[in-house]
Protein backbone atom coordinates (compact mmCIF):
# COMPACT_ATOMS: atom_id res chain seq x y z
CA UNK A 1 0.00 0.00 0.00
CA UNK A 2 1.51 3.29 -0.89
CA UNK A 3 0.04 6.26 1.24
CA UNK A 4 -0.19 9.43 0.05
CA UNK A 5 -1.42 11.21 2.78
CA UNK A 6 -2.82 10.75 6.54
CA UNK A 7 -5.55 13.21 8.24
CA UNK A 8 -5.65 11.78 11.77
CA UNK A 9 -6.70 8.30 11.26
CA UNK A 10 -7.65 8.84 7.30
CA UNK A 11 -5.64 7.53 5.31
CA UNK A 12 -5.35 8.48 1.15
CA UNK A 13 -3.05 5.65 -0.56
CA UNK A 14 -3.17 4.85 -3.68
CA UNK A 15 -4.90 1.65 -3.69
CA UNK A 16 -7.45 3.26 -1.18
CA UNK A 17 -9.13 6.30 -1.48
CA UNK A 18 -6.73 8.76 -3.37
CA UNK A 19 -7.44 12.26 -4.13
CA UNK A 20 -6.61 14.26 -7.59
CA UNK A 21 -5.68 17.79 -6.32
CA UNK A 22 -4.46 19.76 -3.94
CA UNK A 23 -4.01 23.39 -3.65
CA UNK A 24 -2.58 25.13 -0.63
CA UNK A 25 -3.10 28.91 0.01
CA UNK A 26 -1.05 31.34 2.26
CA UNK A 27 -2.90 34.82 3.48
CA UNK A 28 -1.04 37.73 4.76
CA UNK A 29 -2.43 40.65 6.45
CA UNK A 30 -1.78 44.47 4.69
CA UNK A 31 -4.81 46.50 6.19
CA UNK A 32 -4.65 49.77 4.76
CA UNK A 33 -3.39 52.99 7.24
CA UNK A 34 -4.61 56.42 6.86
CA UNK A 35 -1.73 58.79 6.66
CA UNK A 36 -2.10 62.69 7.37
CA UNK A 37 -1.29 64.67 4.32
CA UNK A 38 -0.58 61.29 1.96
CA UNK A 39 -2.14 58.36 0.41
CA UNK A 40 -3.05 55.49 2.55
CA UNK A 41 -0.44 52.64 2.82
CA UNK A 42 -0.63 49.15 3.65
CA UNK A 43 1.11 47.80 6.85
CA UNK A 44 2.31 44.12 6.89
CA UNK A 45 0.38 43.04 10.47
CA UNK A 46 1.45 38.92 10.12
CA UNK A 47 0.64 35.88 8.35
CA UNK A 48 -3.22 35.16 7.93
CA UNK A 49 -5.10 31.70 7.18
CA UNK A 50 -3.57 29.03 5.66
CA UNK A 51 -5.73 26.75 3.71
CA UNK A 52 -5.40 23.33 2.05
CA UNK A 53 -7.98 22.17 -0.66
CA UNK A 54 -8.30 18.65 -1.54
CA UNK A 55 -10.22 16.82 -4.03
CA UNK A 56 -10.44 13.13 -5.10
CA UNK A 57 -12.93 11.03 -6.92
CA UNK A 58 -13.82 7.52 -5.12
CA UNK A 59 -14.84 4.52 -7.19
CA UNK A 60 -16.70 2.52 -4.23
CA UNK A 61 -16.23 -1.09 -5.41
CA UNK A 62 -12.95 -0.34 -6.70
CA UNK A 63 -10.83 2.38 -5.43
CA UNK A 64 -11.92 3.52 -2.03
CA UNK A 65 -14.93 3.35 -0.02
CA UNK A 66 -17.37 6.45 -0.06
CA UNK A 67 -16.99 5.66 4.08
CA UNK A 68 -14.49 6.81 3.94
CA UNK A 69 -15.50 10.22 2.98
CA UNK A 70 -18.61 10.27 5.01
CA UNK A 71 -16.06 9.28 8.61
CA UNK A 72 -14.31 12.45 7.46
CA UNK A 73 -17.27 14.36 8.10
CA UNK A 74 -18.17 12.99 11.11
CA UNK A 75 -14.36 13.80 12.16
CA UNK A 76 -15.33 17.45 12.04
CA UNK A 77 -18.09 16.99 13.61
CA UNK A 78 -16.07 16.58 16.95
CA UNK A 79 -14.19 20.16 16.17
CA UNK A 80 -10.59 18.96 16.33
CA UNK A 81 -7.64 20.14 14.71
CA UNK A 82 -5.86 16.62 12.89
CA UNK A 83 -2.90 15.95 12.43
CA UNK A 84 -1.53 15.69 8.83
CA UNK A 85 1.56 13.83 7.62
CA UNK A 86 2.60 13.14 3.48
CA UNK A 87 3.39 10.00 2.88
CA UNK A 88 7.18 11.08 2.62
CA UNK A 89 7.02 11.78 6.38
CA UNK A 90 7.10 15.35 5.86
CA UNK A 91 4.61 16.51 8.79
CA UNK A 92 2.63 19.32 7.68
CA UNK A 93 1.13 20.41 11.27
CA UNK A 94 -3.01 19.82 12.47
CA UNK A 95 -5.54 21.29 10.66
CA UNK A 96 -9.26 21.79 11.15
CA UNK A 97 -11.95 20.54 8.77
CA UNK A 98 -14.04 23.45 7.62
CA UNK A 99 -15.89 21.66 5.02
CA UNK A 100 -16.64 17.98 3.54
CA UNK A 101 -18.57 17.93 -0.05
CA UNK A 102 -19.67 15.22 -1.27
CA UNK A 103 -20.94 14.52 -4.98
CA UNK A 104 -22.38 10.69 -5.92
CA UNK A 105 -22.75 9.79 -9.51
CA UNK A 106 -23.23 7.34 -11.95
CA UNK A 107 -26.00 5.02 -9.67
CA UNK A 108 -26.26 0.94 -10.22
CA UNK A 109 -29.43 -0.62 -9.97
CA UNK A 110 -29.44 -0.33 -6.11
CA UNK A 111 -29.26 3.28 -5.35
CA UNK A 112 -25.71 2.86 -4.70
CA UNK A 113 -22.98 5.59 -6.57
CA UNK A 114 -20.54 4.32 -8.69
CA UNK A 115 -18.34 7.20 -8.50
CA UNK A 116 -17.80 9.34 -5.72
CA UNK A 117 -16.68 12.97 -5.85
CA UNK A 118 -14.86 15.00 -2.56
CA UNK A 119 -13.81 17.72 -1.53
CA UNK A 120 -12.15 18.64 2.13
CA UNK A 121 -11.02 22.04 3.02
CA UNK A 122 -9.28 22.80 6.08
CA UNK A 123 -7.78 25.27 7.88
CA UNK A 124 -4.22 25.42 9.47
CA UNK A 125 -4.25 25.34 13.55
CA UNK A 126 -0.54 24.95 14.15
CA UNK A 127 2.28 22.56 13.82
CA UNK A 128 1.28 20.64 17.10
CA UNK A 129 -1.38 20.69 19.45
CA UNK A 130 -0.76 20.97 23.19
CA UNK A 131 -1.06 17.99 25.08
CA UNK A 132 -4.62 18.39 26.54
CA UNK A 133 -5.52 19.10 22.64
CA UNK A 134 -3.60 16.05 21.90
CA UNK A 135 -5.93 13.53 24.91
CA UNK A 136 -8.93 15.38 23.63
CA UNK A 137 -8.51 14.24 20.16
CA UNK A 138 -7.44 10.65 20.95
CA UNK A 139 -10.48 10.17 23.27
CA UNK A 140 -12.64 10.96 20.59
CA UNK A 141 -10.57 9.40 17.71
CA UNK A 142 -9.35 6.61 18.98
CA UNK A 143 -6.45 5.06 18.36
CA UNK A 144 -4.29 6.96 15.43
CA UNK A 145 -1.81 5.06 13.35
CA UNK A 146 1.56 4.70 15.07
CA UNK A 147 3.15 6.79 11.97
CA UNK A 148 0.80 9.62 13.54
CA UNK A 149 1.61 8.96 17.04
CA UNK A 150 5.34 8.55 16.31
CA UNK A 151 5.05 12.38 15.46
CA UNK A 152 2.68 13.70 17.69
CA UNK A 153 3.25 12.38 20.93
Amino acid sequence: MNILLMLGPVMFSTDGTAFDAISRQWEFSWPTQQLAGCSPQPQYTGPGEQTLTITGTVLPGRYGSESTVDMIAALARLGYPLPLVAGTGEVLGCWSIRSVAKNGSLYAANGAPRKVEFTLSLVYYGLTPDAELNRKIYDKVGALPEMVLDVFT
